[in-house]
């Protein structure tokens, strides 16, 4: 895709956190995922598990907006030996909710960037969509319980471009 079109929709998704009605009741919430992770070629990164840490604001029932950073713990495959790495993503994504009750299912679109370094020491900036479904369930009237799907689109690394999928669970708090 072209980074121009990525650039426009970051903008776009920042600035919805803006553009929320004087009536509308806003809560912030934070919270943090943490599962599996599965790559879609083994040839660069052999994704086994991430985590996510993220702040967001409800401004209703339907939709919310998060900002988070994504850990993804590969192991690289090499053909001396195997190493463990980390990636880190910074994501900006925009949920839409349907609630059941106290809880909702929702959908996620939205974007992650990163950085890396490339076979020739240069630094290389990547900007990619990312989507994802899953579950709300409302414990206690602050507390809530996620499980997600989420689907990292065209991930580059040195010339190879590759797809994560992760399965996570976690919890949030709304302050």
């Amino acid at each position: 895709m072209h980074k121009t079109n990525f650039r426009y929709g970051v903008l776009v998704l920042i600035a919805l956190f803006w553009v929320t009605p004087a009536v509308a009741k806003v809560l912030v919430y934070s919270g943090m995922t943490a599962g599996s992770a599965k790559s879609s070629s083994n040839t660069q990164f052999d994704a086994t598990d991430s985590m996510y840490l993220f702040v967001g604001i409800q401004t209703d029932y339907y939709v919310t907006y998060e900002v988070g950073a994504t850990r993804l713990h590969t192991k690289q495959a090499t053909s001396a030996n195997n190493q463990k790495n980390t990636l880190g993503l910074l994501t900006v994504s925009a949920l839409g909710h349907l609630p059941i009750s106290d809880s909702s299912l929702f959908a996620r679109i939205g974007f992650s960037a990163y950085e890396y370094g490339d076979n020739n020491d240069k630094l290389q900036r990547v900007l990619l969509p990312i989507y994802g479904a899953g579950i709300d369930l409302g414990i206690i009237p602050r507390l809530t319980i996620r499980l997600e799907w989420q689907h990292y689109v065209d991930l580059k690394m040195n010339d190879v471009n590759f797809d994560v999928k992760t399965i996570q669970l976690g919890a949030f708090y709304y302050f």
